[in-house]
């Protein structure tokens, strides 16, 4: 840097450079893949598929024993059922655009 007097003021004015010194931030690098990242999806999946089965056989079970609570855990496992079929569903779409 120079130092130049300024002609109105007795200070010294120190000029600029151009650009910043030191190394350039960027942005970070992505830690996983949305190929792996929808991958590692698989195992998270099958554990809630199992669980949504489990209910299903509480609901069963609730119903051969003619508990009136039956039909509301049973629906509530068909509705996780359903919702876990529309995850899967856009799960195999992710694949299917990474894939190209």
């Amino acid at each position: 840097m120079k130092a130049v007097q300024n002609p109105n003021h007795r200070d010294i004015i120190m000029t600029r450079r151009r650009r910043a010194s030191g190394k350039r931030q960027r942005a970070p690098k992505p830690a996983e893949s949305v190929f792996d990242l929808a991958d590692a999806m698989e195992t998270p999946l099958a554990r809630t598929q199992d669980l949504v089965r489990a209910l299903e056989y509480v609901g069963h079970g609730l119903h051969s024993l003619g508990e009136d609570s039956a039909p509301a855990v049973f629906g509530i496992a068909q509705a996780m059922s359903e919702n876990l079929q529309d995850v899967k569903r856009l799960r195999e779409k992710l694949f299917s655009a990474v894939a190209l």
